[in-house]
């Protein structure tokens, strides 16, 4: 773990400020899914959104992660961006559900080292 003086100035300022009110990483499903649906305007997440498996992501991320403030902060706008993503697949899914009969093809997948020739191999 990073001591508190090798982190950036910004970031020792945040995680000495965070007790104060609007500074938290709330990790809470109800906070997180209201803010995601604010953020949209939307709230249907699908029928097949299991938020079973979202209360169990935030109870580790609470209980066992040990982050600090900032941490906190960080992995909070992540899942908030992901619901948020989430929200707009749904929305979008059902104003256009051709999209969903669209053929996908085989993807080909290339991978290899830095400066092998995988982007030419790509193109």
């Amino acid at each position: 773990m990073l001591q508190a003086e090798k982190r950036p100035f910004p970031i020792i300022v945040y995680n000495q400020l965070a007790g104060l009110p609007g500074l938290n990483g709330d990790l809470s499903l109800d906070k997180t899914l209201k803010k995601a649906s604010r953020n949209t305007d939307l709230n249907d997440l699908g029928n097949d959104f299991n938020d079973e498996a979202l209360k169990v992501l935030l109870k580790s991320i609470n209980e066992e992660a040990g982050l600090n403030p900032f941490g906190q902060l960080m992995i909070r706008e992540k899942i908030i961006g992901q619901l948020e993503n989430r929200l707009w697949a749904t929305h979008w899914f059902k104003k256009n559900p051709e999209i969903l009969e669209q053929e996908i093809l085989p993807i080909a997948l290339i991978t290899g080292l830095q400066r092998t020739g995988t982007t030419k191999m790509q193109r």
